[in-house]
Parts: C-alpha cells; structure tokens; sequence
C-alpha cells in the first residue's frame, strides 16, 4: 500500500509541470489558416531558479496539419514549427519574451506576465488556403516542446533525466475551419 502511494505521489508530481493546451483551432482569414490557441505553461520551481539565474528557456510549437483518408493512415500535407524563448535580465528586472520566426520581442516586469503573453497565440500563419484542397477534410496536431538542447551544455544531462524539465505538451488535435 506504501509503495503505491508513493508510485501516486512519484507520478502525479511529475504531471505538475510542463504546457498544457487548454483550446487550439485553425480557421481561414483571407488568404491563410491561422492558428489561436490558449496554453498554460506551469515552470518548476527548478526551471524558474534557472531562468531567473539568466539561463533562457525555449520552446518550439510543431503544428502538422492531416488530411483524413477513409482507407489508408491519414497524409500529413503541412508541417511547420515556431520557436520562442525567455529570457530574465537580473540588471533591469525584466522577462523578455522573443519569438525567434520573426524576432520580435516583448518584455515583462513579472514571469506570470511573459508567461500569459507566450500561453495566448492568435492568428498565426500556418498554412495558405490554396494548399489545401476543399474537397478533403483536414485537422491539425499541435505540439509544445521544451527545448533541452537549447540550454547550456553542462545543465543538458541534468534536464534529460530530471522529471522538472520535462515542461513540453502533448500532442493536441484541433479542428479546421473552412
């Protein structure tokens, strides 16, 4: 009985952390399928020390879009990734979320704050309307990983086996509205 409560305690810690995707879809503005999608981003209080030690986090959101065969495995037809980072500056204390496609940046006075900017996406370009044919049915996978290669070279082995950096999402089906 010990041991199970344990195994419970073990596995819903490791749960506690990482990106959960609360609500995605894809829908058509004028010439593209845009992404909006709300993410709630949970950091340890590990990755948090790190961060505010001046240690950047980065996350790459993968969306691969599916069109639905009767048949046959479904065709993956587009697939895309978007990267992002933060970023804590000790001397000005601020967080400064970039996102790396088109380096805009943004900054915050409080993580929850750059957090929240990073959790709520809106009406990014994934794919142009013309390159899906509207005689088929298609859906999206959306994906938010934690970037562990990204981080300095001697903390990396510590974050492949350290269940705290496991701060990446699962994967997320989301609609297509024509």
């Amino acid at each position: 009985m010990l041991l199970y409560g344990w195994l419970w305690l073990f596995c819903s810690h490791a749960n506690a952390y990482g990106v959960s995707i609360v609500e995605a879809g894809l829908s058509a503005e004028k010439q593209w399928y845009v992404l909006s999608a709300d993410l709630d981003y949970r950091l340890s209080p590990v990755a948090k020390q790190a961060l505010r030690s001046g240690i950047p986090l980065s996350w790459t959101m993968a969306v691969r879009i599916y069109r639905e065969r009767p048949w046959f495995w479904d065709k993956k037809v587009h697939d895309t990734v978007h990267r992002y980072r933060i970023r804590y500056h000790p001397l000005m204390n601020i967080y400064q979320l970039k996102d790396q496609g088109n380096g805009r940046m943004e900054n915050f006075l409080t993580l929850a704050g750059a957090l929240g900017a990073l959790g709520k996406i809106r009406d990014m370009r994934i794919v142009e309307i013309y390159r899906l044919d509207t005689r088929h049915s298609y859906y999206a996978l959306v994906k938010v990983s934690f970037d562990r290669e990204a981080l300095p070279l001697p903390l990396r082995p510590v974050a492949y086996v350290n269940a705290d950096w496991s701060l990446s999402s699962d994967w997320y089906r989301c609609p297509i509205k024509k």
